[in-house]
Formats: structure tokens, sequence, C-alpha cells
């Protein structure tokens, strides 16, 4: 496959070189001296005739080292005056720069993109370099000012310059990687549109004049000649502007597998040009004149969609495509796919880690590789049927959909956490449709700058059927059985692939005898591989990060769960959507045997109401306080609706059910209860606090329990409260943790569970210093994110999740 296609050599190596450089950091001078020194043996055996056997060899380690010294440049070294430098949290500044990207704006929010050049941080002015993702509320702004935002145009803006925040949780998206892969370094957060003071508008730029006018003018077409939730999808498919896009909405494209025909890439590429040869031809221009202008428009069509990797691999190898045929060569798509994937990570190395860079290669190659081999199954039917037209365009089709479904699922596992059941139907139906729309689209934009009757009637027919690939998107992605979640991991990728190509292969000898290798191997090590590496059976509690607020999620060793607290809601997050749900995908845990509600404060049972309506939970454990909050009220009738056990346990209770494992209720004690009953404010000395014991290990879960809830689980328990880990109490608050109660713990490790920057500010210096004379290790999740301890009966572990 490689031996001919030439692009294919180089990018292979230099692929896997930009992988190793990624992931291992090496000293540029060493790699300098290496390359440096590779390449002169690789002059030196030129010239040598007995020498070139190891030609090949060398050829590629060149180019590995090359890929290792690119990903270094682009991805590892920052600019002594990056704006990254200047950002701290609570640190307000001024930022001077220009717009580099059209706004968008969300359900919540507005935000855009400044390329910085300068900023004065307490009255120090400092030039810098970089770009700063601008944030501001969306109540704060209006479309007048948002359309003021033009590309090009100097802004000067007060806020706080805040630095790029990264995953705080497992299976949390990681915000940092994002914007660092996308040239972003830093987050300006801005109160008001009174903090942006705007300037000139760039004129001696492409984009600026040739690029985002036309950009905005397409859209403000598409909203005017269509309107509504057709507009907003048909700008995704045209300009690949998604933002406007709901969110609903793109969830029902994830679970019906059919995301991609929003990503502007080949098919659109396709379209482009047939309709400018076309134009072109009834102008009778000479071919090899329309080829050469097809070929500098298509390169304009990328800046217009963004140039995101899908179009720019697309129209590489559109250019290639029209380039070998004003040459009269032979083309090879392989090789072609190659050369495209070359340009792109030259340019930016970075590319290879995008997910639209993975999608779409791996959509093409698998569409390249496995279509053909489908649609050769044509051999098996009556002639009757390879002779029907319509019988064979559907399998083509059929031969397409089932291609790039399995060349992107792993890819859609990672990023989506979910596989789509319903995909291969659906795109049968859908991509068809959406090429109908895309083409109507399109035309409707053109014609609408000489007729605006004529583009009025494409307009109706394009609204039409994108209404009606609306529905059907909808009506797919809600079906019962649409998707699976699911979560792939690099290693799970590379063995979906290798057994599919193994599948297609399976004819062949060798094949047959490597897969019958394989699985005895593979039986060898499920029957013998827990005898040999042992039960592994642990104790596991996953200290969640969830801001300002509680929530830990339990493993028992006999694989039951409990998930203690579920963290806060506010109007702009959920805790239960926003970082336990995630959490819960990444480990592939679709049930939870118990939650345990401390006491019913919104930063605990804030994302309580998500999980039930979401997760499947078998019972629900409090203590009984009662609580008129609409939150208490919206958790109480789900478990009653869904019709979930419900138990409330006091001071005395055991918690039945885990094997090996017990835990203790030592608090709330009934006179806490009752005594309290209608004062909110006491509702933390109400806190169901847990003594968790497994083998000679413990750990003592204290919810918000205030002093006076210490002092009486002090009297009655004593000694008994002793544990290892000590989940300190009210997030570390001055009102917990009191002397006689971590004197009593003496605990080796404490937690607190704490939003960073709480304007409570939590935890409290007098309880650190009184954590750290007991002398026991603190870990607080403001500063470490999500804590993972993990017990094997015996001793205590931190795990590093990162």
């Amino acid at each position: 496959m490689i031996s001919n296609r030439p692009a294919m050599k180089f990018c292979l190596p230099f692929i896997l070189g930009i992988i190793v450089g990624w992931n291992f950091s090496f000293p540029l001078p060493y790699l300098g001296v290496l390359l440096a020194g590779t390449l002169f043996v690789f002059a030196f055996f030129i010239f040598r005739e007995k020498c070139a056997p190891m030609l090949p060899a060398l050829s590629l380690l060149v180019i590995f080292l090359f890929g290792i010294v690119k990903i270094t440049f682009d991805a590892k070294i920052v600019s002594e005056n990056n704006v990254s430098k200047y950002a701290a949290y609570g640190r307000n500044v001024q930022l001077s720069g220009s717009i580099a990207d059209l706004p968008r704006v969300t359900e919540h929010s507005l935000r855009f993109v400044v390329t910085a050049e300068s900023v004065v941080v307490n009255g120090q002015h400092n030039y810098v370099s970089g770009g700063v993702l601008v944030s501001i509320l969306r109540d704060n702004v209006d479309q007048q000012f948002i359309s003021s935002l033009s590309y090009g145009r100097a802004v000067s803006i007060s806020g706080e310059l805040a630095p790029a925040g990264t995953a705080r949780n497992p299976g949390e998206f990681d915000l940092r990687r994002y914007l660092h892969l996308n040239n972003i370094f830093a987050r300006l957060y801005v109160e008001s549109k009174d903090s942006i003071v705007l300037g000139a508008t760039a004129t001696n730029s492409f984009r600026a004049l040739l690029v985002h006018p036309v950009r905005q003018s397409v859209a403000q077409r598409i909203d005017d000649f269509i309107g509504g939730e057709e507009a907003k999808f048909l700008k995704g498919l045209v300009l690949g502007e998604r933002s406007e896009i709901p969110s609903e909405v793109k969830t029902a494209f994830i679970n019906a597998g059919v995301m991609h025909i929003l990503a502007v890439s080949g098919l659109h590429v396709a379209i482009v040009t047939f309709i400018l040869l076309i134009i072109f031809q009834l102008l009778r221009i000479p071919e090899k004149i329309r080829i050469i202008l097809t070929c500098i428009l298509l390169v304009y069509y990328i800046f217009l969609t963004g140039s995101a990797p899908s179009v720019v691999r697309a129209v590489i190898m559109a250019i290639v495509f029209l380039g070998a045929k004003l040459m009269e060569y032979k083309t090879d798509l392989y090789n072609s796919l190659a050369l495209a994937s070359l340009v792109i990570l030259l340019i930016d190395a970075k590319q290879l880690f995008q997910p639209g860079f993975q999608l779409s290669f791996a959509a093409v190659f698998s569409l390249i590789y496995l279509s053909p081999k489908f649609y050769s199954l044509k051999s098996l039917f009556p002639t009757s049927l390879k002779e029907n037209k319509l019988i064979l365009a559907t399998l083509m089709l059929m031969a397409v959909s089932l291609a790039a479904g399995i060349g992107t699922l792993p890819f859609t596992s990672i990023y989506f956490g979910k596989i789509s059941v319903i995909s291969f139907l659906a795109n049968i139906i859908i991509v068809p449709l959406s090429n109908v729309i895309l083409a109507l689209g399109m035309l409707t934009v053109v014609i609408s700058y000489v007729s605006s009757w004529l583009a009025s009637v494409y307009a109706e027919v394009t609204s039409l059927c994108t209404w009606i690939l609306l529905k059907l998107v909808d009506m797919f992605g809600t079906l019962p059985f649409a998707y699976v979640d699911s979560h792939f991991t690099v290693w799970s990728c590379i063995t979906f692939y290798i057994v599919v190509a193994a599948v297609i292969n399976f004819w062949r000898r060798e094949v047959r005898k490597g897969m019958t290798f394989a699985i005895l191997v593979a039986a060898n090590l499920i029957l013998y591989g827990s005898w040999l590496l042992g039960s592994g059976k642990t104790f596991r509690v996953t200290f969640l990060d969830v801001g300002q607020g509680d929530a830990a999620f339990v493993e028992f060793p006999d694989g039951n769960t409990m998930l203690v607290d579920g963290g806060p809601r506010t109007l702009y997050s959920d805790a239960g959507a926003r970082f336990i749900a995630p959490y819960l995908k990444h480990r592939g845990i679709k049930r939870i045997n118990t939650i345990v509600i401390s006491h019913p404060h919104g930063d605990h049972i804030g994302g309580i109401p998500y999980l039930l309506r979401h997760v499947m939970v078998d019972n629900v454990i409090e203590a009984g306080s009662l609580n008129a909050s609409s939150l208490y009220k919206e958790y109480l009738h789900l478990v009653d609706s869904l019709r979930i056990l419900r138990h409330q346990l006091n001071a005395g209770n055991l918690l039945n059910g885990f094997e090996g494992v017990r835990a203790y209720v030592t608090h709330p004690f009934q006179e806490f209860l009752s005594n309290y009953a209608d004062k909110q404010s006491n509702l933390n000395n109400q806190s169901l606090v847990l003594k968790i014991v497994y083998g000679k290990t413990s750990m003592l879960l204290s919810g918000d329990a205030e002093k006076e809830a210490e002092d009486q689980m002090v009297n009655v328990y004593g000694q008994f409260l002793k544990s290892d880990v000590l989940k300190a109490g009210h997030h570390g608050s001055i009102t917990s943790s009191s002397p006689r109660y971590v004197y009593e713990a003496s605990p080796e490790i404490a937690v607190i569970s704490v939003g960073v920057r709480n304007k409570f500010h939590h935890p409290s210096l007098v309880v650190l210093g009184r954590l750290r004379q007991a002398g026991c290790r603190t870990f607080r999740t403001d500063e470490s994110g999500a804590i993972i301890l993990e017990s094997n009966g015996k001793s205590w572990s931190s795990i590093d999740w990162r």
C-alpha cells in the first residue's frame, strides 16, 4: 500500500514523531544535535554505494525526528512575552489587541478571540503575544454591539485575565488543552460592554477585507431568506458556523450519528467545485483557466468556512485531482489524503490532536478503504438485481454510510462518549437530504445577489427540506435505542482498528493464523490474568471538584457504588450535568446503587435531580432533615415518581449491603433533628456523617457538621471516630473541624472539598493550621481538582488521575 505512494512514506513517520514529541518532552538543543547528526550521516551515506540499503531507514529516522522537532516548536515553546505569563485569578488588567475571529453567541455568554498586543498590569505596560478568549454575559450586550465586533478591529478591554482552566475531574472537558490547540493562552472575563473600547478596523488584512465581510453577508442572507432554527442549521452546513445551533439540536445530531454533516468537508467542497466549474463553463472560459480559477476560489473557500481541518483536507484533495487532470496525470486517493495531512501538519502540527482532524481523516480513509469492499458484495446478488440502478445506488449509499461509521466509531466514542446505534439507518436518509439542502442553500445565497424574488422561491424549498431534516434527526436521536454510552481508550481504538482490518482481510491465510493466535493469547490473559495479578479488590473514593460544594463517589470492592452528595446547581451550571455525569460516563458506570444526601443545602443536593433523571439509581439515603426549598421538593418529587427506595438513617444505624465494608452513621442524633427542625441555618448540624471501614483502613465523611454536632459525636463515640482519612466538615470552615473532633479522628489524610476563589474564603487558615499540627497531609479540591484515594484494606494511596 505504501511503496508507490511517496506522500504516505513521509506522512507516517512524521505523524509518529509528532505523537512521540507531544507525549514526551525533549530538550530542544539535544533534538537539534540529533537531527543534524542524522542528516549528516544520511548525506554521507548518499555518496557511499555500499551504504545504500541503509538510506531508507535513515530517511524514516530523519522524518521521525523532524516530527518531534515540529511539534516541540508548535506546542511546547512559548515566547517570553506570551500573555499567559500575566494571567492570574483575580488580576484585573487592561488588554489591547485586535479581534481575531467573529464573535460566538451562546445561551449565556458572548465570546470572541483577541490577538493580544499589550497588557497593563498595576499601571505597568507590557508588550505581549498570543490569543485571549474574551467572555461577557449575554445579558450585558445587545445585537448592535455584537455586530460591531468585526474581524481585525482594534479593542482595548478591561477585565480579569485568568489562566485557561484545565480539566478538574476525570472525564471532564479539558478547556486548557482545547484552547492551547487553537493558540489561545488565557481568558479575559468582562463585566459589561462598557469595559470594551472599540478602535479602528484593519484595512490591510486579507481576512478583514475579503473573507469576513463576505462571511457576514452570506450569514445575513441566510437569516433574511430562511430565518428561524432552519437558518441556524444552514449556517452550520454552509459556513461551518455552529455556535447558534441549540445544544439540544446538537445532542440529537450526535445521538443519531449524523453530527458529521455539520462539518464543512468533502461533500461541501465537491458541490462548490461542481458549481464553479459549471459557472465557468457557461461563461465559455477555457478549461485550463477554468481549473486554475476553481482552485484559487477553493482556497478562498477554506478561509470563508473557518479553515477547519476537514475543509482544508477536502480542498487539497480536490486541487490535487484538478491539477492531475490539468497535467493529465493519474491520481491516487491514499497519496492525496496523505499529502493533505502533511500540508496541514507542516503548517501546525497541533492539528493532529484536534477532533475535527481525526474524525475527518478517519472517515475519508475508511471510505477509500472499506466502501469498495462493501460495495463488492453486489457480486453475491442475482443478475437481475446487479443491473438495477436503484439497487446499486442504494448499496453504494449503504457501503459509504457503513464505512464512514466504522472509521469514525472510536473517535465518536472518545469525544462524544456514545456510539450511535441508529447511525447506519439515519445516514442513509439524512445524508442525501442534507446534500440537497446544501445545494439549495448555496443556490439561494448566490441567486439572492441577483434576484430576491427567485431567491425567496429557492428559500421556501430549502426551509421546508431543512425543517423535515431537523424533524427526522430529532426522531432518530430520541429513539430509546438510538445510542449506547461508550468510552474508548487509546488502546481500545488501536484494538478496534486491528480487528476491523483483520476481519476485512480474513480471506488471507496469514491473517487467519494471526487472528487465531491473538484469540488464544487473549483467552489465556482473561483466564489467568486475575490469578497472576491477584484479586485486585480495592476500596476507592473520588472527591470530585464540583466548585463550592461536596460530591464524593465511593466504589466498593464488591462492585457496588455510592455517591455522597451531588454538588451545587446555579443558573449557569449544574454539578450533576457538568461534573458528575461526565465522570460516571468516563468510568463506564451506568448505575449508582446508593445516593447519600448529607443534608439538603443547595451546594450538596444541586446536582442530584439531574442524576436521578439520567442515571439509574437504586436507593437514596438521608437523615430526614426538613427543608422547604424548591430544589429539595424537586428531589422528593423525582424520588417518588421514579419509585426509588428512600431511607432515613440517624446516628447508630449501619449501612448494609457492601461486602467486606462496614459503614456506620455517627450523626445526626435525634435531638438535632427535632431541636433544629424549623431552623434552616442549622441544617449543617443535621448532616449525616459516615464512618466507612475497609479492612484496617477507615474514612470519616463529615458533611457540613459544625462544632455542636462534632462535640456530640466526640462525647458519644470518642475514639471510635479515629479514621485514617477525614473529609473536613463545611469546606474547611472555621465553624467545623474543631480541636476535639480532629484530635479524636487523628487523621493521616484530610480532604477539603472547596471551590476555587470562593466568596466565603474557605478553607479557614485556622483549620489548615489545626490539621497541619495534627500531622496529617491535606488535599484540597481547589488546588488539586478531583482527589482519588484508594485502599487495599491495609493502607491508603493517592491516585494521580492526570
